[in-house]
């Protein structure tokens, strides 16, 4: 069937992997026949105008990531086989000494409240709260075991399930910072007929978006950011909590800083320091939106 066709076009993944499997299809079909004519679609998302524009814009296949991966790959080998050998001969004696103990000590701690105290001072001052960078895969991970209560892998697996759906971008970037060409206002639009965030989406759109961005780049994918809008009812379980964590991020980063005021209370006979973090009015959304709170209390011992 090979021999039929002049030009064959790479549609994998537009990272390095994808580049190195991208060069072993070629290496294959070229051993069928040499002179095939080989280009690279490039695309972050699977959508219409994405393929579409990938289509029209294709590209050639770059070498230095298919070396990086193989660079990679002999380096994982040779220090895994290296440090596998090491820690055998260095832990094999000690292992069952140092797990022996498996003891656990819970730590109960409680202070009832009881008799009179008095105010020594009220000290206020302002305080700000920055909004999230842009989403990377580091960062996705980092919150979903953080936030969702989600391992890596689990995160990973369940962002791959919602990019092929088309629900968010390619989740595997090295990118926290947004393109200048990047269309983040029919993004937030999308969000407006949410029951849950619609109404800070529409603060975001009438200020006009303002990406908090990093500074990485792999030139290759954006952040991570939704495509469309989905409801409770058109995701359920690991789906639904993970899309509307990338939502919330994304509403957050494209907002402004939190603005709010700190309150230390200083109280005799207790001991303590009680703080309230109030954050004024709708300026605190890009907190609220992302975390689900907006207050504060700490206690932190004199």
């Amino acid at each position: 069937m090979l021999q039929a066709f002049q030009l064959l076009v790479i549609w994998t993944d537009c990272d390095r992997e994808g580049e190195a499997i991208g060069a072993e299809i070629v290496a294959i079909c070229r051993q069928t026949k040499p002179t095939l004519d080989v280009y690279r679609a490039r695309f972050s998302e699977i959508t219409s105008t994405a393929v579409h524009r990938a289509l029209n814009n294709l590209t050639r296949m770059d070498p230095k990531l298919v070396d990086a991966v193989e660079c990679r790959s002999e380096l994982d080998l040779r220090i895994g086989a290296a440090f596998t050998r090491l820690q055998t001969l260095h832990l094999r004696n000690n292992f069952a000494t140092i797990f022996r103990d498996k003891s656990i000590i819970f730590l109960d701690c409680c202070e009832e409240a009881g008799g009179n105290a008095r105010v020594l001072s009220v000290i206020k001052k302002p305080k700000n709260r920055w909004r999230p960078v842009a989403l990377d895969t580091v960062e996705l991970e980092k919150l979903a075991v953080r936030k969702l209560k989600l391992s890596a892998k689990e995160a990973m697996a369940v962002a791959e399930r919602l990019y092929n759906k088309g629900y968010i971008s390619y989740p595997r970037t090295e990118t926290n910072k947004f393109p200048n060409d990047i269309d983040l206002s029919t993004y937030v639009q999308q969000q407006l007929v949410s029951t849950e965030w619609g109404e800070f989406a529409q603060e975001v759109a009438s200020r006009g978006p303002n990406p908090r961005n990093g500074t990485q780049t792999d030139e290759a994918h954006p952040p991570i950011h939704p495509l469309k809008y989905a409801g409770p009812n058109e995701l359920v379980g690991l789906e639904w909590l993970l899309y509307e964590f990338v939502v919330r991020h994304f509403l957050a980063c494209l907002s402004t800083d939190a603005k709010g005021q700190e309150t230390k209370v200083h109280v005799s006979s207790i001991n303590l320091i009680l703080r309230t973090d109030n954050i004024i009015g709708k300026l605190c959304m890009a907190v609220l939106i992302e975390t689900g709170k907006c207050n504060f209390v700490l206690l932190k011992t004199v």
